[in-house]
Order: structure tokens, then C-alpha cells, then sequence
């Protein structure tokens, strides 16, 4: 929890934020979409809605970048080369 004070408040306010290390590790378990939700999740109770708004870009980016390696992987053909282009795709995004 983290107290955060409002500027049109007298009193502080507590919310609940997930860690920037366990959204980076979820991110890791499930995609970088979950962690760039997690992270929209903490702008929006911050009360940052720029800043949210940035990370649902990133968030709907990695969600149309797993659907379309979801829709393309069943026909690229088995190759070295194949493979070391999506593993440097998921790296990026990653990144």
C-alpha cells in the first residue's frame, strides 16, 4: 500500500499498487501484455491517466502482436531462420 496525496485533498489517500518487480516477473510468466496491464492498473490508482494511457497502448500493442504470431505460426515454415526472427520479436517487445 502507498499513501499518495491528492493536490485538491488534505488527507492522504491509500491505494493498492502492484510492485514494479512482481509485474515485471508476471510479465515474464504470462507476456508483456499482463505486465503493461498491471502497470495501467498503478498509473490509473496514482491517478496518472497520461501515464496510463501509454501503457494501454503497449498493452493492446503486445495483445495484437500475440494474436497475429497466434494466427501466422501454424503456416511459417520450420526453420532456423524462422525461429530466431519470432525469438528476437518476443525479446523486443519484451524489452
Amino acid at each position: 500500500m502507498l499513501d499518495v496525496q491528492h493536490p485538491n485533498s488534505s488527507t492522504p489517500k491509500t491505494v493498492a499498487l502492484w510492485n514494479p518487480n512482481a509485474a515485471t516477473n508476471w510479465s515474464l510468466l504470462f507476456s508483456p501484455a499482463f505486465g503493461s496491464y498491471l502497470q495501467m492498473l498503478n498509473w490509473n490508482a496514482l491517478g496518472q491517466p497520461e501515464q496510463a494511457a501509454k501503457s494501454c497502448v503497449w498493452f493492446y500493442v503486445s495483445v495484437g502482436i500475440l494474436l497475429l504470431y497466434a494466427l501466422i505460426a501454424p503456416v511459417l515454415p520450420d526453420s532456423n531462420a524462422v525461429d530466431a526472427l519470432t525469438r528476437l520479436i518476443g525479446l523486443g517487445l519484451l524489452c
